[in-house]
């Protein structure tokens, strides 16, 4: 897998001429070995596994015992070795200025359970790293799922940051690091990458998308904004529309409406999936549109998702400036064969 050459998307600068220019690539399809996983599907719910496990190392072990400042170490060298590496699914990438890819997932899957990575934070003093690396070992075990990066991976810190930049648990050389190895732990299921406000600070400041370098290095298609992601399978065609997200929404209509954002322009899409904002939220919409085979007209229900992160709250920057403390986790989509989507989200902590 890591010698496989996957067409990165990539444009001009905007400022050059009055369109950008994304894809100048002919049509190619890259085939990679079917290993489509052949045992039973897992309970929907994201098992609550100790870190003590067989394929994580030490230093993961240990983040469960870690104070929420204390700098912890994520070497995922064991995992990795355990993991199969290769893809379960072919990636087109056609020829267009649109950012958009095109993922054909094997027809003997029973469903598709599609699980975002958002915000992460990798770095970040507040990040709750023994979580995530229990979700990310459920991700990289769980059968018939994929997933994208989307943004914001890594902390990356700088001075110009509106947080300290002195507050990270590692710089943000050491957050590249951890951020590639975590990755590549979900190789065989990642469709596609895009950076978030954190790893654009580069790019504003020394003109380096850092971002992209990362996805290049694995062979990940990558967008440096939207992309348009249609997934075919068995007779279903879904198709995503996933940004990072922007803005600084604080209320629940102000969320609900930067969530709906791209509705306006983007039409005919299953998802429009962003986070940056660091709750969990979930739309289902009712949509009349015209059939373009039989001219007439038709409805369907799609969603509008923010993905929540994995940044704990007090002593942190939310906190500082009194924000709502955020969700943490994944917000995840189920599609089944008849075309039905189901999501999912995941409610923490015992209920007495």
């Amino acid at each position: 897998m890591a010698n496989s050459k996957v067409p990165k998307l990539t444009h001009s600068s905007r400022s050059k001429g009055p369109a950008p220019s994304r894809v100048k690539v002919k049509s190619v399809t890259v085939t990679h070995d079917k290993a489509a996983a052949q045992q039973k599907a897992s309970a929907v719910n994201i098992p609550e596994v100790a870190c003590k496990s067989s394929i994580l190392p030490p230093s993961i072990e240990a983040m469960s015992h870690s104070r929420p400042h204390q700098a912890v170490s994520y070497d995922w060298t064991a995992a990795q070795q355990q993991i199969q590496q290769k893809r379960l699914f072919d990636i087109t990438v056609p020829e267009s200025e649109y950012p958009h890819i095109i993922v054909t997932i094997p027809d003997n899957w029973p469903y598709i359970k599609i699980v975002p990575l958002y915000d992460v934070h990798i770095g970040s003093a507040e990040m709750d790293g023994e979580k995530f690396a229990r979700d990310i070992l459920w991700l990289a075990n769980e059968p018939y799922t994929v997933t994208f990066n989307g943004g914001d991976l890594w902390d990356n810190a700088i001075k110009a940051s509106i947080a300290s930049s002195f507050s990270d648990d590692k710089n943000p050389n050491e957050q590249y690091s951890v951020a590639e190895d975590s990755l590549r732990l979900l190789l065989p299921k990642i469709m596609f990458g895009l950076p978030g406000n954190h790893e654009d600070r580069t790019g504003r400041f020394a003109d380096v998308d850092v971002a992209k370098i990362l996805h290049n290095n694995l062979g990940i298609p990558y967008s440096p904004d939207y992309m348009m992601c249609t997934i075919k399978w068995r007779e279903n065609r879904i198709r995503i529309l996933a940004h990072h997200g922007t803005g600084a929404a604080a209320s629940a209509g102000g969320q609900r409406n930067a969530a709906r954002k791209d509705m306006t322009w983007a039409h005919s899409f299953d998802l429009y999936w962003t986070g940056h904002l660091h709750q969990a939220l979930v739309d289902q919409i009712e949509i009349v549109y015209f059939n373009q085979e039989s001219d007439t007209p038709t409805n369907k229900t799609v969603y509008s998702i923010i993905s929540p992160s994995y940044l704990k709250y007090f002593g942190g920057y939310a906190a500082k400036k009194r924000l709502a403390p955020g969700a943490r986790g994944v917000t995840s989509v189920v599609i089944q064969p008849d075309g039905r989507i189901d999501t999912e989200t995941h409610a923490n902590g015992k209920r007495l």
